[in-house]
């Protein structure tokens, strides 16, 4: 279940540059402003369109089926401006799942016509009805058109979507990854309801079972990946452009039970001559290199990392980067271009058994996700919390699955959503979640006089062995933390002055919080050297 969450604005007075702050932009279990019910136990992906905020949501292991059936289907949800209220746009009645909301722009025609560009927001909601539904938005009139594909003998789950210009004939097509029957395309026909034609028989086939997470277009190919769930092996195919395509199957291997293909992103080739595919698979960061006879490079064992960055310990089965095309994103703080991708964490089961620590059916509820930053042979990852479950619970934020930039012009591109929740097979009801994680200038301001930044001092900094932190007040609560979140100093009801000895501390950036017995905040910026 939600926890409520308390949100408090830290005021870091020791440096000019941006902060982040995440607050809770979305609370299931509440009707919207024409009396619709919004809930939900999963947010499936966050999509910006024409100025709104659109949410694919899910009611995949609702408890009882209770807050479902109050709803009466699964919907999609809008947000129209950064300080408006979700409404609920479309209810797709008898639909448990929303997995793809992605947006389209056109520049050719059926015909192989340029075009003036025309964005479309598509969507595939899962059914048991044994029909193949794609439903598009029509921005003019606010309602969400439907395309009715074909009828295939079983349940149908779209799990992807994705564009491609043939090299050979000319054309810009959309696909669609359907699990269990395969990739099917269709191109731009102005002339229709919902502007897309669609072929009514797949392109490419796939076996039952298997489901096609991942798409993208890579060098002007185009990638597709597939996890087989009976033998839990994945494949990456690339097509071949044509009249008639062909699909090579370009990478294979198989993992322990439920792990997918996830994450694929055409990513800039370290040696800086074109780009390569990015994806997560079996606990590794990858890249698979066309140019080099497609090789596999294993950029992060991403246990080890986690392990590593948060001071827990992570075993492999972790889902990541849950969206195909991460999200790329340029830092307000160092102007660095990176890329953006969620995560879910399985604990390892002896740790937490040694170490308990908040979690959901054994999984980290801190909203984790990663920042990847290259810069030609140099490629780094970063580890982020949303919320740091400690040492104080603050939200049961299980399972970022979703990152975007806010589509509002008054955030200015400082301001990232991202949502989440896997159910796992627990049953709860309206576990859904949406932050909002503000970039703000937090320059001392006005109302916070420059004098009051003598109230603490931390000395010396850099630190090798000791600091000592001194404030004019006494010291309610203090804790230390990496800039990735991890706590590593604890202490409340101070006096003075404490001396921190921090020689077991990583050389890096930390940061001191202190809150004084007045309630004052502070957090200030200091550097460990070895």
């Amino acid at each position: 279940m939600k926890i409520p969450f308390c949100f408090i604005v830290f005021l870091l007075v020791a440096t000019a540059s941006l902060s982040q702050n995440w607050s809770n932009a979305f609370v299931p279990a509440q009707y919207d402003v024409n009396g619709k019910y919004i809930g939900g136990t999963e947010v499936m992906s966050l999509t910006p369109h024409k100025g709104k905020l659109y949410a694919a949501t899910s009611y995949v292991c609702d408890l009882d089926n209770s807050t479902y059936d109050l709803a009466g289907g699964t919907p999609i949800l809008v947000l129209d401006s950064a300080n408006g209220q979700w409404r609920q746009d479309i209810l797709f009645e008898g639909i448990l799942l929303i997995p793809p909301l992605k947006e389209i722009v056109f520049t050719k025609d059926y015909l192989g016509n340029a075009i003036q560009p025309d964005t479309l927001l598509v969507t595939g909601p899962n059914n048991n009805k044994k029909h193949l539904f794609i439903y598009t938005k029509n921005d003019a009139t606010g309602a969400w058109i439907k395309d009715s594909i074909t009828t295939c003998n079983g349940n149908i789950e779209t799990r992807s979507i994705g564009t491609h210009y043939d090299a050979v004939t000319g054309h810009q097509y959309i696909f669609i990854g359907v699990s269990d029957f395969g990739i099917w395309k269709g191109e731009y026909n102005a002339s229709l309801p919902s502007r897309i034609q669609w072929e009514s028989v797949p392109e490419f086939v796939i076996p039952s079972e298997t489901r096609v997470p991942a798409m993208v277009d890579v060098n002007g190919e185009m990638y597709i990946g597939v996890t087989e769930t009976n033998a839990w092996v994945s494949r990456i195919f690339r097509r071949v452009d044509g009249q008639v395509a062909t699909y090579n199957q370009v990478f294979a291997d198989s993992a322990a039970a439920g792990l997918d293909i996830r994450g694929f992103t055409s990513v800039k080739n370290s040696t800086g001559t074109g780009y390569d595919l990015w994806f997560y698979w079996n606990d590794y960061f990858r890249r698979l290199q066309p140019q080099n006879n497609d090789a596999i490079i294993n950029e992060l064992k991403v246990s080890t990392d986690l392990s590593l960055q948060s001071g827990r310990v992570f075993s492999g089965l972790i889902t990541a980067a849950y969206n195909d095309h991460s999200l790329f994103w340029k830092d307000p703080v160092t102007n660095d271009t990176l890329m953006l991708f969620g995560l879910q964490a399985m604990y390892d089961s002896a740790w937490l058994s040694s170490n308990p620590h908040p979690n959901i059916a054994g999984r980290s509820t801190d909203g984790m996700y990663y920042s990847r930053k290259q810069n030609g042979e140099s490629i780094t990852y970063q580890l982020h919390y949303i919320v740091n479950n400690t040492p104080d619970v603050i939200d049961t934020l299980l399972a970022t699955r979703t990152i975007c930039i806010s589509p509002f012009p008054e955030d200015s591109s400082k301001v990232l959503y991202a949502g989440g929740y896997h159910t796992n097979l627990v049953w709860l009801n309206n576990t859904a979640w949406v932050y909002r994680g503000s970039f703000m200038d937090i320059a001392t301001p006005a109302s916070q006089p420059l004098q009051q930044l003598a109230s603490l001092s931390i000395f010396p900094n850099p630190a090798q062995q000791t600091f000592t932190i001194q404030l004019q007040d006494d010291v309610s609560k203090l804790f230390i933390s990496n800039i990735a979140g991890r706590i590593f100093y604890d202490v409340k009801n101070l006096k003075d002055a404490a001396v921190i000895d921090c020689s077991n501390f990583p050389a890096g950036i930390y940061i001191v919080h202190v809150t004084t017995d007045k309630q004052a905040i502070y957090i200030q910026k200091m550097i460990v050297e070895r």
